[in-house]
């Protein structure tokens, strides 16, 4: 038999244990989120490489153009000044890709997946705790106390759909 001592030292060890599990789903979830956002970066390469060739020509294009303009009213000072001539670079405005709903994704699954590991952790670790605890109890009144909590059917019961559709209707 494990003695009361033991037991609150596996229960130290336990916490401990579930405790940098828990750092290291998280630790992991990092690591493929930059997993996942370099395979973005690779599939969209080709397409900014494009892009930046094409913004490159365009602002040559435009400046040359402005060059010239420059040349035209220089060429015509009797038609006086003009108030305002510049060029700012960045004129092609690119339609969006599918990056943004890949990241949303991306993110998405994979903290439903740490959630889900991370509930998993707790659920194991109360179960451990809970074994070690019981294994101590000695009075059959400690025993039933266990008893006395609640399951999660209880707290949240399930809801049948014709339930809700009578629930949406009589709200119509």
């Amino acid at each position: 038999m494990i003695t009361k001592t033991e037991r609150q030292e596996l229960r130290g060890v336990v916490r401990n244990q579930f405790r940098v599990l828990r750092k290291e789903v998280e630790q992991r979830m990092a690591e493929m989120i930059a997993d996942g956002e370099q395979q973005i970066l690779d599939r969209f390469h080709d397409a900014d490489v494009r892009r930046a060739e094409i913004d490159e020509e365009v602002d040559y294009i435009l400046r040359r153009a402005l060059d010239e303009i420059r040349q035209v009213c220089k060429d015509r000072p009797d038609a006086g000044v003009p108030k305002r001539l510049n060029f700012t670079s960045g004129w092609v405005s690119w339609a969006p890709d599918r990056r943004g709903e890949l990241r949303a994704a991306l993110y998405s699954n994979l903290r439903a997946k740490a959630d889900g590991a991370k509930l998993t952790l707790e659920r194991q670790e109360a179960d451990v705790l809970r074994n070690l605890a019981v294994g101590a109890l000695e009075s059959d009144e400690a025993r039933a106390f266990l008893g006395t909590i609640p399951t999660v059917a209880e707290l949240v019961p399930s809801v049948r759909l014709a339930e809700l559709e009578a629930q949406f209707d009589g709200d119509a």
